[in-house]
């Protein structure tokens, strides 16, 4: 067969004369080639992308050869370079211009290169115009979004340059923008295309929540206007006196009145008062003392507001700003203690609403909607790319062009060898030549190698192949013969080594840590570091050698091996600074090996290192606006920050580069961003221009930026959906395991002691109170009871272990005790996964009689099966159990405890709702399913029990007889398709009774009349209020040694919260039993706690003095404690937490080695150097003696002090580092590590300003990166405990669909008046009136108007002013009560009721109507304020995002309202503890009369704000406080700290309360809010829900919730698509309609809610159902379709034999 070349060779000596229709063909032909080429030439994608169409200009056309040439020109590569070269040059220009430090002839070229590079600027917008066209088409130049800003760029820069030469200087330019520009010219880049990418999916994400931000900000308004209309010039009130005799010794400073320039004389520092509120004298707020001399002060309200005037509630502008600065959680503290010196102290509730509203809820809705947003759009964006990738690499690969350079390459040079990529060429007789490249180009290689991707390898070896070249298995080693390979070849031996080098890596973080500026033994520690560095090389040495070649050692991507890279550039680097002293010792960054190696972490550590990736695109986004926003700040406020009079230049400014780079950082990172805004706002000729400048930035930093970070990480932690569906059915798999009974467990504990211990009589045996007790036992056979299987593998098993009859045999000590007593068995069957309701779901083949059966069927398939699951909370068990004679069958359901093996109540077996079957053994063998062998005294026995019934209400007896027929059925439990019989037995040991206390047995009245008592009601609501009445205790305690005037209601109550709870253990003592009954009550965790602080109580009743009292007051802080106990929802949460502990504590390590590695540099290079001397003026510690005069004038010794924040040892540098990555106070740090100069020396302002490299490099990795990384992880761990993670998208969907089904309820049809009169005309006009949607859009603008008239009230306002704003105010208010009106006549009374917003609205007006006109500062003023600003809510009913967003937020409260109250039990604990620990401490820097813990209400305020991450730093310093600075004891009193104590006190508050119970929030939030968010084509959203909700009004006009069943075929037509499709396969419309007929309930119809489930369920399929509902479902499915098909084969047969018997009368009628 002849090749192709030879073929086409051999026809091109033929000619011939083609045909005119082959010359007509190749003309077309060609002329399609050049239109093809001609598209191709007048499209790029190069910079800002471009297309050649339309004239431009409106003259121009698209072949004009000038404009085509200029495109290929302007449009390609070579261009992007030059230009991003003058971009470059051009941000070094202004950066220079700005920071204005060059001489006059420097200055003068920089102006010069600015104009000649705005002039390029200039010409290229006019190329770039006359190629496009301007703004006319949709390809014209204006239409970019870059070039646009170009556009105004360059526009700009000329005005700025005009004004500059009329002597004008402008404030701001637009330059620094075109770094955005700058991205773009390198966007064939890998990493610059990433950073596209990036910002692309920003800034399509904002958009998409305009819904959230519109809702954010109605909440923002709301709390603005009660701001003003509360606070309103409060904080112009200062403590002054007009006393001018005072001289300037006695601690007065004289500061001007703003108003009337009269001298007041105020305290310093300034101190806040509330003015008079009525005749008497009365005073709000903090009350003036008395001054030096017995001056009275008196409050004075015309000061200035605090920060420079800033901080205040005057008008509505400051308010929305003090406000944002409180959303931030930036000084929001001192806000409010201003406001609570100012004003009454319940003022703080304001403020406390507004950070859990706004910070914790409002934001993380935004960050959450905002992360889900962008994940999905980065999915779209990552699938996009990879699929033009492959298109790109199909093309390439098609077209023969892969690795030609290393063919070539390779044809030249040969070498040997078995481990090349590319082998040897083929021969023609077909033999294989195995030559290869020698070893020296394997770099070549490889790098040709990497032109082929992974997804494109299987074409080009396929390629490379038929060119002749072979392809060799690139993972197949070399083989090497030496003696460490041999060693190392047993995996065991490589195990070793990996644990030697883990242990070494131990032991040398260890030595490292021991490292200290004092140390004594440097020189020795000098020599240990080397000598783990020999140690560490050795390893490297040993496992290059392993490898080979050894450059396969860098490639090798194993477990052990990923790291290898990192190892050998950390020990080289490492090395060479041991050895200079240049570099510090790096080998501590090897722990990451460590978590890498451990099988525990190495997952998730993993995972983490694959996030790094993105991480890096994200920082270097983040550094990017920073830098550009740098040099707008440059351009705005360079040189401007000037220092007020007494005051030094403020260290955040923009007087150069690296300044404005830092400044902008901390911005970014929310530590004092205010403090730098207001040095702006007094700075800038535009006050307003700082705001502006500074919001957005912190908005996009630190709201969006920063955040994606945990974004990131929650994505690299996701599964996949295969990977979610495998983990579904693992988990439902798992859940199938034996569930042991506590009581087992015990047994296995105390059998060895018991065995050895005599035999003693039980209580009931010796009392004869029951006759429970045989005087001869029976042997039970091995078959404990119906349905239990006899197979080998299901014998009986003791507490002890599986036992047969020769171990039987071989103790007959225990086998004679095992005759003589008792005996109990416990059987379980497996666990599986239930309902998330308390109700059982019955499957459809039970039920007693036909409407029984139907009902169970209804329940089953629109109730049960259509909740999502898939969490461990949802679960039910399966016991039979016999004790003394009698077969038990009960159930227990999930829902009332927190797992299966922990059952905390009796009722659990002997309440109704728990029980299936209770039979006698004798009866039960009469009846054959049991085979047991009964001896003539337990017949005797046993007689007297038969037949004994005694129906307590719903509860049985213990002797009760159930004849059942469906036993056997019952017995055999159908769980994913699966029939599951009781497999296992466990008989428990003879010292184990049944009988509680040793006398009351199962069937006693009083031990089941408090099982019943302890599951009602009434008594949980006691139990409830005596929690209440506890805490409240908690509230009213003072500090030890302090009077208190609530000692006599303290006392009372304690006495009566221990009577009580004693009661109730005694109760539970005899319903469930002590220890050794089969469910005890200390077998319940929950029980022992309530049980430890029942001791407390009792503690509590004796009285002590000193630290015994304070340690029992402190113990009784936990009583909040026992509401884990009582509410389900909070047992949940803590059970959910407790799952993620383990992983919590895994990073909770790799945090802290992170924190050792810096603070372990931090103190090799900052040891010893952050002390400092009080005097200024001295040079160093040697110096620092004697005595100076400070800056008050006063003689004080000098002293060498050391600062709380330091690096002198490792472990105070690791809570300084702490600190830092809380980001509190931690500029102040910074600031001290750029001043240091030596060890011992006196600091001097930035004498080592590159020492700031080393904090902003912590606080990128060691908060932005590990905290964040940690909370990331926390709730991916929380979403996997409670279940979400495994969801698909589809079940997610499916699950978010019935949240909102579950709040759905028919809506109540208002009828349109009908008749002809002319009332009901009018009362029509009325109706139709209201339901229009020029209606809504009407009111929604009067109601804008209205709050613009509200906002308009500032302080001071005039009386005229003042009655304008109620004049408008009252004609609002007619308008409203005409909008009443019109509603209340159209709808009538009854329509008008049945909407709860109508009902809002009329609240709204009436109350306003009754505070109409009222006088200033007068009650009805302050009563009808909230009224006003509600209105602003009444937008929701008419926008119908907002109302989306609310219904949202409905769905999300319980869930937080669980969390807030658990963070309050906690805060109210540590309050407590407080408030008893640290109430005497002396006052210091930050605690003073407002900041201290003498209260338990300033304790809750401290601990609060600490919980935001606010000033916890400095409270925890002021009670590090020891002697001399404090009395150590005086008469056995102190005033010292505890400087271990506050540390573990704020540290463990932190952690617990900042970083864990917090971010509850966003993992709450992140899983209800987030679906229909994203407005992208779904499937099935909310939206459709309520058009379901909207027509099913029209068929069930009274919203009874049920729609006949011959109505259902109209109404799914009318319903259609997408909820009902209108191509429904004839089988699944059958299917559909026998479901229906299932869950149809006689002489109602069908109901709302299971209808949408199923329509639900029909169309997003079975896959949208978790694992084991979809199993259980497909049984349901299959059992409804077997009756539905019967009824419709019984219609059928029914209306057959109608017609049939109608034709034979009319036959019989025709005869």
């Amino acid at each position: 067969m002849e090749a192709p070349a030879q073929r086409l060779m051999k026809g091109a000596g033929r000619k011939k004369r083609p045909s005119a229709a082959k010359t007509k063909y190749s003309f077309i032909k060609v002329m399609k080639r050049s239109l093809k080429s001609l598209q191709k030439n007048s499209y790029s994608n190069v910079g800002t992308g471009a297309k050649l169409s339309g004239n431009s200009l409106g003259f121009i056309p698209t072949d004009n050869a000038h404009r085509t040439k200029l495109f290929k020109i302007v449009y390609s590569q070579a261009t992007e370079y030059v230009l991003a070269f003058t971009i470059c040059t051009h941000l070094v220009v202004l950066t220079l211009l700005a920071s204005d430090t060059s001489d006059g002839d420097t200055l003068l070229v920089l102006k010069g290169l600015d104009i000649t590079i705005v002039a390029l600027y200039t010409i290229e917008s006019i190329v770039r115009i006359f190629i496009l066209g301007f703004f006319k088409g949709p390809d014209t130049y204006l239409k970019n979004f870059y070039n646009s800003l170009d556009f105004c760029i360059m526009l700009s820069s000329w005005m700025f340059l005009v004004l500059e030469g009329f002597g004008v200087e402008e404030p701001f330019r637009l330059g620094s923008l075109r770094a955005l520009r700058l991205i773009l010219c390198l966007r064939h880049l890998r990493g610059v295309s990433s950073l596209i990418a990036v910002m692309q999916t920003i800034g399509e994400s904002l958009p998409l929540l305009v819904s959230v931000i519109d809702f954010t900000l109605m909440f923002g308004f709301f709390y603005a206007l009660m701001g003003v209309s509360l606070f309103g010039g409060s904080f112009r009130r200062r403590c002054a006196v007009t006393d001018t005799i005072l001289s300037e010794d006695t601690f007065m400073q004289g500061v001007t009145n703003t108003s009337n320039l009269m001298v007041h004389y105020i305290t310093e520092p300034a101190e806040l008062c509330g003015n008079t509120i009525d005749d008497a004298g009365d005073q709000k707020g903090f009350e003036c003392p008395t001054g030096i001399g017995g001056v009275q002060h008196v409050c004075k309200d015309d000061f200035r507001n605090p920060n420079f005037g800033y901080t205040n509630f005057d008008d509505f502008g400051a308010t929305l700003l003090t406000l944002f600065q409180c959303l931030t959680l930036e000084n929001w503290d001192d806000v409010m203690f201003y406001t609570v010196d100012s004003e009454y102290k319940w003022s703080s509730v304001y403020y406390l609403s507004f950070v859990i509203v706004g910070s914790y809820f409002l934001l993380s809705t935004f960050v959450a909607a905002f992360s889900h947003v962008f994940l999905r759009l980065r999915k779209e964006h990552q699938a996009m790319a990879e699929l033009a990738r492959r298109k790109r690499m199909q093309k390439f690969v098609a077209a023969g062009k892969v690795s030609t350079m290393g063919l070539t390459l390779l044809n030249a040079v040969r070498g040997r060898g078995k481990n090349s990529i590319i082998g040897g060429t083929k021969k023609a007789d077909g033999q294989e030549d195995e030559v290869d490249p020698p070893w020296f180009c394997w770099p070549v290689l490889k790098c040709c190698s990497f032109l082929v991707n992974q997804e494109a390898k299987a074409e080009a070896e396929q390629l490379m192949k038929d060119s002749g070249v072979k392809v060799e298995d690139e993972k197949k080693e070399r083989k090497r013969d030496s003696f460490i390979v041999r060693v190392m070849k047993n995996h065991r031996n490589m195990k070793i080594l990996n644990r030697v080098a883990n242990c070494c890596i131990v032991v040398n973080i260890i030595l490292l840590m021991a490292y200290t500026n004092d140390l004594t033994w440097k020189s020795t520690h000098h020599l240990m570091q080397i000598f783990f560095l020999i140690l560490f090389v050795l390893e490297l040495l040993i496992r290059m050698h392993l490898r080979y070649p050894w450059h396969s050692f860098f490639t090798d991507m194993s477990k052990y091996g990923q790291l290898n890279t990192f190892d050998f550039f950390l020990i080289v680097l490492s090395t060479i600074g041991v050895l200079t002293g240049t570099i510090p010792n790096l080998t501590m960054l090897r722990f990451f090996r460590l978590f890498i190696d451990s099988e525990k972490t190495s997952k998730i550590a993993s995972k983490l290192l694959g996030a790094v990736k993105s991480m890096v695109i994200l920082f270097i986004f983040f550094f990017i606006v920073l830098a550009f926003y740098s040099i707008m700040g440059m351009q705005l406020f360079s040189g401007h920050y000037n220092a007020g009079q007494g005051e030094d230049k403020p260290r955040d400014n923009f007087d150069s580069y690296g300044n404005a780079v830092l400044t902008m950082f901390g911005v970014a990172t929310s530590e004092k961003w205010v403090n730098v805004m207001w040095d702006g706002m007094r700075s800038s000729r535009l006050a307003i221009l700082s705001p502006l400048y500074f919001i957005p930035y912190f908005i996009f930093e630190n709201f969006i930026v920063l955040n994606l970070i945990v974004a990131v990480i929650l994505e690299t932690l996701e599964f996949e959906e295969s990977e979610k569906k495998v983990k579904q059915e693992e988990l439902a798999i798992t859940m199938t395991r034996y569930i042991v009974p506590p009581s087992v467990y015990l047994a296995k504990i105390l059998g060895p002691v018991a065995d050895r211990l005599p035999r003693l009589p039980s209580l009931s045996g010796c009392c004869g109170l029951t006759s429970l007790l045989r005087k001869k036992e029976s042997k039970i056979a091995a078959d404990p009871g119906p349905g239990a299987n006899t197979s080998p593998a299901t014998q009986h098993h003791t507490a002890w272990g599986d036992q047969d009859e020769k171990t039987v045999a071989a103790q007959p000590m225990k086998k004679a005790r095992d005759k003589r007593a008792s005996r109990i068995i416990l059987q379980n069957s497996q666990q599986k996964i239930a309902d998330d309701r308390p109700t059982r779901r019955a499957s459809v083949t039970n039920g007693n009689g036909p409407e029984g059966g139907k009902r169970r069927r209804h329940e089953s398939l629109a109730r049960g099966s259509m909740f999502v699951r898939g969490s461990r909370k949802h679960e039910v068990g399966k016991f039979q159990m016999i004790v003394s004679g009698n077969v038990i069958n009960y159930e227990r359901l999930a829902g009332d405890d927190e797992q299966w093996g922990i059952l905390n109540s009796m009722q659990q077996f002997i309440n109704y709702q728990y029980l299936v079957h209770i039979s006698d053994r004798k009866d039960l063998l009469k009846s054959g399913h049991a085979d047991m062998e009964l001896n003539e005294e337990d017949e005797k026995e046993a007689e007297p029990e038969k037949g004994k019934q005694n129906n307590h209400g719903q509860r049985f007896s213990i002797r009760t007889l159930l004849v059942n027929p469906d036993w056997a059925e019952q017995q055999v439990e159908r769980w994913m398709g699966i029939e599951i019989i009781p497999s296992k037995t466990y008989e428990l040991p003879t010292w184990m009774d049944d009988n509680t206390l040793g006398i009351f047995d199962m069937t006693h009245p009083l031990r089941q009349y408090l099982l019943e008592m302890l599951q009602s009601k009434w008594y949980s609501i006691l139990g409830l209020i005596m929690i209440l009445v506890s805490i409240i205790v908690v509230f009213v305690e003072k500090p030890v040694g302090r009077e208190n005037d609530f000692d006599s209601f303290i006392q009372l109550a304690n006495f009566a919260v221990a009577a009580f709870f004693i009661f109730e253990t005694l109760f539970k003592f005899i319903a469930q039993g002590v220890m050794f009954t089969p469910f005890p009550y200390f077998l319940s965790w929950w029980n022992v706690l309530d049980f430890g602080i029942l001791i407390i109580d009792l503690m509590a009743m004796f009285e002590y003095t000193g630290d015994k009292e304070k340690f029992v007051r402190v113990l009784l802080c936990l009583r909040p404690l026992r509401l884990f106990n009582r509410v389900a929802g909070l047992r949940e949460l803590a059970v959910y937490l407790g799952g993620t502990f383990k992983v919590i504590m895994l990073l909770f390590g790799l945090a802290t080695l992170i924190f050792l590695m810096f603070s372990m540099i931090a103190v090799k290079y900052f040891g010893g150097k952050f002390s400092y001397c009080n005097d200024q003026e001295v040079y160093g510690r040697v110096d620092c003696v004697g005595s100076f005069i400070d800056d008050s004038g006063v003689l004080i010794p000098r002293t060498w002090v050391l600062p709380e924040h330091n690096f002198d040892w490792v472990g105070k540098g690791v809570l300084t580092l702490f600190e830092i990555a809380t980001l509190d106070e931690w500029l102040d740090v910074m600031y001290a590590g750029q001043d240091i100069v030596g060890t011992d020396r006196q600091p001097s302002q930035n004498h080592s300003s590159i020492n700031a490299i080393f904090f902003v490099l912590f606080i990128c990795v060691g908060s932005m990166f590990t905290v964040r990384a940690f909370i990331g992880v926390f709730i991916d761990q929380f979403a996997l405990a409670s279940g979400s993670k495994l969801l698909t998208e589809k079940q997610k969907t499916f699950r978010d669909l019935h949240r909102i089904v579950e709040y759905m309820k028919p809506l109540k049809d208002i009828e349109r008046p009908k008749g002809k009169n002319l009332f009901v005309k009018l009362r029509r006009l009325s109706y139709d009136m209201i339901h229009s949607k020029r209606f809504g859009k009407t009111i929604v603008i009067i109601i804008l108007m209205n709050c613009g008239f509200l906002a308009s009230q500032h302080a001071d306002q005039s009386d005229g002013w003042f009655n304008t704003l109620n004049m408008v105010d009252f004609l609002f208010v007619m308008v409203y009560l005409c909008e009443l009106s019109i509603k209340l006549f159209g709808t009538g009374f009854t329509g008008f009721a049945k909407s709860s917003w109508n009902i809002f609205e009329a609240v709204l007006v009436t109350m306003s109507t009754l505070t109409l006109f009222p006088a200033q500062e007068s009650f009805r003023l302050q009563a009808g304020r909230p009224f006003r600003f509600m209105r602003i809510f009444r937008i929701v009913r008419y926008v119908d995002s907002l109302k989306k967003i609310l219904n949202r937020i409905a769905v999300t409260l319980p869930s937080l309202i669980q969390i807030i109250m658990l963070q309050l039990i906690f805060i109210i604990i540590y309050a407590g503890i407080a408030t008893q620990v640290f109430a005497d401490v002396k006052y210091g820097l930050h605690m003073n009369r407002k900041v201290n813990f003498e209260t338990f209400t300033n304790s809750f305020l401290i601990l609060f704000h600490s919980m935001t991450g606010e000033g916890w730093r400095m409270v925890m310093n002021d009670l590090k406080l020891a002697a001399p600075e404090c009395t150590a004891d005086y008469n056995g009193q102190t005033d010292c700290g505890t400087p271990f104590g506050s540390t573990a006190f704020f540290v463990t508050y932190i952690i617990l309360c900042t970083y864990i119970l917090t971010n509850l929030f966003v993992a709450t939030i992140l899983d209800y809010v987030s679906f229909g968010i994203l407005k992208s084509n779904t499937l099935l959203s909310d939206e459709h829900l309520d058009l379901y909700q909207k027509l099913w009004v029209q068929y069930d006009r009274k919203g009874e919730g049920y729609l006949k069943l011959h109505r259902i075929g109209e109404f799914l037509d009318r319903l259609g698509t997408p909820i009902v499709p209108k191509s429904m396969h004839p089988k699944r419309k059958w299917r559909l309609w026998w479901q229906i007929l299932a869950i149809h309930e006689e002489g109602l119809g069908i109901p709302f809610k299971h209808l949408l489930e199923l329509l639900l369920i029909e169309r997003l399929g079975q896959n949208a159902l978790t694992y084991d509902v979809n199993a259980d479902r497909k049984l349901e499915v299959e059992q409804a379709t077997l009756i539905g098909a019967a009824i419709s084969i019984q219609t059928q047969w029914r209306a057959y034999i109608a017609s049939k018997n109608f034709a034979l009368k009319r036959m019989t009628m025709s005869m």
